[in-house]
């Protein structure tokens, strides 16, 4: 049974290893696969101790299981967002060592217990969405395999054929949940990643459009008002010429921030392209979005961005147009650009409604 332990540990070191090489969270799967080589070097120091009493392979089998836990624990506080360094790393492995050497026998399985209850806890108490069932299933594991391991204080044959068993199914199961959390985790910022401008965190041009979409749907059917924004930054290509495009970055960036700022939570907002932005405003007239307009105008004027020593001022210029029954979305943003154009020949950092 033990020598099946120390398969299965080498077995998942090594396939997650293989999986390692192209994963987008290198670090706490570097942890996760030590962990592993560090448990297979436990069960197999385990066995040879119980082959050959007297031995120093226990003790060895004790800090290979404590450094296999205590990594593991690390790699899962990577995941939850949690800062970890090297040092600490060091530490833990350096404290596992003294303590196979100075705890006693019959108090090791509660230290290793610790371990394993730790892992547990910091995947259910910071477990938000989209891999909430994932880290709840392996902390269940992880809870399990402690339990398992605080059953060998009882010192008897039934509780050890227990433990054996939680630890073999445990050993599979947090190693598999792992893998589903950082696949379910790799999958949303994917998806993340192709709904949204990276550079402002908005909505990129084809979700705007599709949400934009859907909104103005839902509110012709509740004969809401609805009007539509396209803002534009004024003589962006002047920044990006003048500072770099690193700046025009910044500028970009400062904009998307005052947008999430000004705007209501069910407003839909998108990066439109380049230096242009695009804003449905579900449940509103043509006046109060003149206002709204006129706000984000004004924020942004009195926001600049402080870069290479230089304060830089920007502007915007906003098309304003309110949806009329039954005329579709690009139409719609058809007029707003209208409008925009109107603002910008007037002489910009002004709001001109359609």
């Amino acid at each position: 049974m033990i020598f099946a332990f120390a398969t299965g540990s080498l077995i998942m070191a090594i396939g997650l290893l293989i999986v390692n090489a192209r994963s987008a969270h290198m670090r706490l799967m570097t942890l996760w696969v030590l962990a592993n080589f560090a448990l297979f070097g436990a069960w197999t120091n385990r066995e040879v101790g119980f082959s050959i009493p007297g031995l120093a392979a226990v003790d060895a089998a004790f800090a290979l299981f404590t450094i296999g836990y205590a990594l593991e624990f690390g790699a899962l506080r990577l995941f939850c967002g949690y800062r970890l360094s090297t040092v600490r790393v060091i530490g833990w492995i350096v404290i596992s060592i003294l303590a196979g050497t100075l705890i006693p026998i019959d108090v090791r399985p509660l230290i290793v217990g610790a371990w394993l209850l730790a892992s547990a806890v910091t995947l259910v108490t910071r477990s938000p969405r989209p891999e909430r069932t994932s880290r709840w299933l392996t902390g269940a594991f992880f809870a399990a395999v402690a339990i398992g391991d605080g059953l060998q204080v009882l010192d008897n044959e039934g509780a050890h054929a227990i433990y054996l068993a939680i630890n073999y199914i445990g050993l599979f199961g947090t190693s598999l949940g792992f893998i589903m959390m950082t696949k379910e985790r790799t999958d949303h910022e994917l998806q993340r990643s192709a709904s949204f401008d990276s550079l402002t965190a908005l909505f990129n041009r084809r979700t705007f459009l599709e949400s934009a979409h859907r909104e103005l749907i839902r509110a012709e059917r509740q004969h809401l008002q609805t009007s539509v924004l396209m803002l534009d930054l004024d003589h962006f290509k002047s920044v990006n010429d003048t500072y770099g495009h690193t700046v025009g970055d910044l500028v970009l960036q400062s904009f998307g921030a005052v947008l999430r700022a000004s705007l209501r939570s069910f407003d839909v907002v998108g990066r439109y392209g380049g230096e242009e932005f695009c804003v449905l405003l579900p449940g509103t007239g043509i006046n109060e979005a003149t206002a709204i307009a006129e706000r984000v105008r004004a924020i942004s004027s009195q926001t600049p961005v402080v870069a290479r020593g230089a304060t830089i001022s920007y502007t915007v210029s906003t098309g304003v147009v309110q949806a009329s029954p039954g005329v579709a979305l690009e139409e719609l943003v058809d007029k707003a650009d209208k409008a925009l154009y109107r603002a910008k020949a007037s002489g910009r950092n002004c709001v001109c409604a359609a």
